[in-house]
């Protein structure tokens, strides 16, 4: 195109990658390969493939695929924590209901939504934007789902699920995402 030095309409800026950070979390089972739990660049986060392993015992939590896919996403929210993300985005309102019985030194326990409109207007979304999930068996897609959906309630992240031959240490279900830092 005239004007623009060869290069077209669709040339753009090269922009300088921000700096690479490898993120560890004591919380989460280290990687047991040659890899990082996560890498933090230009304001995201890429989680590793996140196991139901304990971060103590480092095996494979007892219990089949629920308790599994738990621990799972529990390993995942401390790594993202670790990286200065989370599962919830913590930029957005939290709405209490202040109630007289509860009396004046206590907070409910957890944000009050009861009403569809409210809800609407405080939104909790998601940091994370995109999961993958690998089942050894897609027969319990159900009941990973069901645990999914109490830790991205409303919003969801955009997600690929597939069944797979194998999982490291016999694991039943393994995540991995991406996230805004």
């Amino acid at each position: 195109h005239a004007g623009s030095g060869g290069r077209g309409r669709h040339y753009f800026k090269a922009r300088k990658m921000t700096e690479r950070v490898v993120v560890h979390s004591d919380l989460a089972p280290a990687a047991i390969g040659p890899y990082s739990q996560a890498i933090k660049a230009n304001g995201m986060v890429f989680v590793s493939g996140c196991l139901g392993m304990d971060p103590t015992t480092k095996k494979i939590v007892e219990g089949g695929v629920v308790t599994e896919t738990r621990r799972v996403l529990e390993n995942m929210k401390a790594v993202l924590e670790s990286a200065g993300s989370s599962l919830v985005n913590t930029n957005t309102w939290a709405f209490f209901v202040y109630l007289p019985f509860w009396g004046m030194s206590k907070i409910p326990p957890k944000p009050a939504y009861t009403h569809s409109r409210v809800k609407h207007l405080f939104p909790q979304q998601s940091k994370v934007v995109k999961t993958t999930i690998l089942l050894k068996d897609i027969e319990s897609f159900g009941e990973v789902n069901y645990i999914y959906a109490q830790y991205f309630p409303s919003e969801p992240p955009a997600r690929a699920t597939y069944a797979v031959a194998a999982l490291p240490l016999g694991g039943l279900v393994e995540i991995e995402c991406i996230a805004l830092a």
